[in-house]
């Protein structure tokens, strides 16, 4: 989808892939090949990180040979900036609607604070050409993992079934945007209605069905946007701390490179801030961030693996109470979980950890704490 307030000041697209993950310099590829719009200011690509596609990263291949397939990225590459050219090209008028609905009990996390944002988010853009279908952008934290282990057909997880519903029953375009899901956020299959006789994969599809149910509400009840629209990014380092992650960029496994600063290593990603309408604030995360660094929920120094607080507040606190706080998690890069640093745990054979093995290292969560932090202080 493309974003433009009429402002003169540029359009905004966001783009999100149905894949596990999509590194930096990948995005830079994409936006590269849509360098003769000028007037597309700001280019988002993000994943919906499910774990029944092809490996679009290069970690799960056989190391120590990536899991990538160039040919395959190539054409990725190409078919997502052709589809941004298409929706640039094809923008109308109309008007834009927000609604949200706090339902915790969507969710479930697997880790020890059990935090994670609590709403489902619906943007329904109602064009005023008739003969288009309204476009809703839905925003929520759930890890597409439901295709369990003794199923081995080929499927696409929850945003596939949850799009068709949308497609069939609101005669709307869907795009789903990954929210917050660091920890182990995932659909609660055990939803009060969906028939728990079923396997996981048909009780995946009946949760979407429902959360397609809940949008088509939110659609009815959702209250237009003001017409305005504010972007801006920020570089962030990161320090590469944790060996996996250091294997990945030394043996190439990735389209990601770091470099030394004295006697580290570090890696270059980016964040992103947006404003949609008056109260609307949206957060454009680089990775699998945990949603207590946004929401709030940490873990105390009692409970904490590293007996120590989080040195930060959580960044909804810089904004107003009647703000919408809105996480677009794995956007413009795939860096793994964020973990907040009180908690962060290298062990490989603690499980309660494991997210861990996919991380740059203790120091990411506040890296991007701060970096918001210093964002929203100039912006503002």
């Amino acid at each position: 989808v493309v974003l433009d307030d009429n402002s003169g000041r540029g359009a905004t697209a966001f783009a999100w892939i149905d894949a596990v993950g999509l590194m930096n310099e990948d995005v830079k590829l994409i936006r590269e090949k849509l360098s003769d719009i000028t007037d597309l200011v700001s280019i988002n690509v993000g994943v919906t990180h499910t774990h029944s596609a092809v490996d679009t990263q290069g970690i799960w291949g056989t190391i120590p040979e990536t899991g990538r397939n160039q040919a395959y990225m190539d054409a990725l590459v190409e078919k997502t900036a052709a589809a941004i050219r298409t929706a640039y090209e094809t923008r109308s008028d109309g008007k834009l609607y927000y609604g949200e609905k706090h339902c915790p009990e969507y969710f479930t996390d697997g880790r020890a604070n059990k935090a994670y944002d609590e709403y489902i988010h619906l943007f329904r853009f109602v064009p005023d050409d008739t003969s288009k279908r309204e476009i809703y952008i839905t925003n929520f934290g759930a890890h597409p993992v439901n295709i369990a282990w003794d199923v081995h057909d080929i499927s696409a997880d929850f945003p596939y079934y949850l799009e068709k519903s949308v497609n069939e029953n609101s005669d709307a375009e869907l795009i789903f945007i990954q929210g917050a899901i660091g920890g182990a956020i995932h659909c609660n299959r055990g939803l009060y209605g969906i028939d728990q006789s079923k396997n996981g994969f048909d009780r995946m599809v009946e949760y979407s069905g429902k959360v397609a149910e809940l949008l088509s509400e939110l659609a009815e009840a959702a209250e237009e946007v003001p017409a305005i629209l504010n972007v801006t990014h920020r570089q962030v380092e990161l320090s590469v701390d944790n060996f996996i992650f250091r294997l990945v960029e030394r043996t190439g496994l990735c389209n990601v490179t770091g470099y030394k600063d004295g006697n580290k290593v570090k890696l270059t990603t980016e964040i992103g801030y947006a404003e949609i309408g008056k109260n609307i604030k949206v957060l454009m995360m680089p990775g699998e961030i945990f949603p207590e660094v946004v929401y709030g929920g940490f873990l105390s120094a009692d409970k904490a693996y590293t007996g120590t607080e989080y040195p930060y507040a959580p960044i909804k606190t810089q904004f107003d109470e009647g703000d919408s706080v809105l996480t677009f998690g794995l956007c413009n890069d795939a860096v793994g979980y964020i973990v907040p640093d009180n908690d962060y745990c290298a062990s490989l054979t603690d499980e309660a950890h494991s997210q861990e093995m996919v991380s740059v290292g203790p120091t990411a969560a506040s890296s991007i704490s701060e970096a918001f932090e210093k964002l929203l202080a100039e912006y503002r």
